[in-house]
């Protein structure tokens, strides 16, 4: 059985009985699988670039998974002349981070940024940015505020490098990301990027095809976070971990009711899964164009 990337409508009845019996086995892929998404990926970026008539990428190194296996397929795709890493850590940005970013970029041979002088200016920036807003009393709220304003910024830089060096902006968002919203309006999520590569690999299976395209495993498995403020984690953003989440986004994505999926996925109640379902639903509004009148 293929994994859930491969599932359509006619295949449906044996996607039901494997996600019953190990909904993972649907998140899994093997090496052949890997190469052949490999090499749709590479010829997706080379088709890309060269009906654009741009001359090359530049992606945003953040030292995570996401785009450490974008920067191993661009380079796959166009070679490292053509791709340009931006990092662009902020104070509160770890410093094993910042690490794993440079030797990504270090390991494809690719240009870089000063990242220095990104992260000795940018506070400043988000903290006059969001001043020139409207404040809330909400802390939470006013948090995620100012991380967004972040993501922005970081877009900000990104394009204007892509266009200094006539270049595209590779997406580095994932299919969890994309079901769950959980990216940021015009920055890297919908307005921001130009393609997104892995939109429609959940981060299990995308671990699988990191470890095949040879991305350091401390980078295949440290703990996930945006990098929006200090302490921040995906799974404390999103309830839970990505393996948990892809198991229940599956069931969503096989139509399947919640206390279904609860049974398949032992670690949520179908309350959980309602929650999930829910917040897929809301934020689907991420994933289109802006409404606007037909005439």
């Amino acid at each position: 059985m293929p994994s859930i990337h491969a599932y359509t409508p006619d295949n449906r009845e044996g996607f039901l009985q494997t996600y019953r019996d190990n909904p993972h086995a649907l998140l899994t892929i093997t090496p052949d699988e890997a190469r052949r998404i490999t090499d749709v990926i590479i010829n997706f970026y080379r088709q890309h670039l060269e009906e654009s008539g741009m001359n090359g990428y530049v992606v945003g190194l953040s030292g995570g998974i996401d785009s450490a296996t974008v920067a191993h397929l661009l380079v796959k795709a166009v070679g490292p002349e053509r791709v340009h890493g931006v990092i662009m850590p902020a104070n509160h940005t770890r410093e094993a981070d910042i690490n794993h970013a440079v030797r990504v970029a270090n390991d494809l041979d690719i240009t870089t940024n000063d990242q220095a002088l990104f992260r000795d200016r940018v506070d400043g920036i988000v903290d006059d940015l969001t001043e020139l807003g409207e404040p809330v009393d909400d802390e939470r709220t006013q948090r995620v505020k100012q991380g967004n304003v972040l993501a922005r910024c970081r877009m900000i830089v990104l394009r204007d490098s892509a266009k200094a060096r006539s270049a595209l902006v590779a997406g580095t968002t994932n299919a969890s990301e994309r079901d769950l919203g959980y990216m940021t309006m015009a920055a890297d999520g919908l307005g921001g990027v130009d393609n997104e590569a892995l939109y429609n690999l959940y981060k299990t299976t995308e671990k699988d095809l990191a470890e095949y395209l040879n991305v350091p495993a401390d980078i295949i498995e440290k703990t996930p976070t945006a990098d929006l403020w200090k302490g921040q984690t995906d799974a404390d953003e999103l309830t839970f971990p990505y393996e948990v989440l892809d198991r229940v986004l599956t069931g969503v994505q096989l139509q399947l009711p919640d206390d279904s999926i609860a049974d398949a996925v032992s670690a949520v109640s179908a309350e959980d899964v309602k929650q999930v379902r829910e917040r897929v639903e809301k934020n689907r509004f991420k994933q289109e164009l802006p409404p606007h009148p037909e005439f």
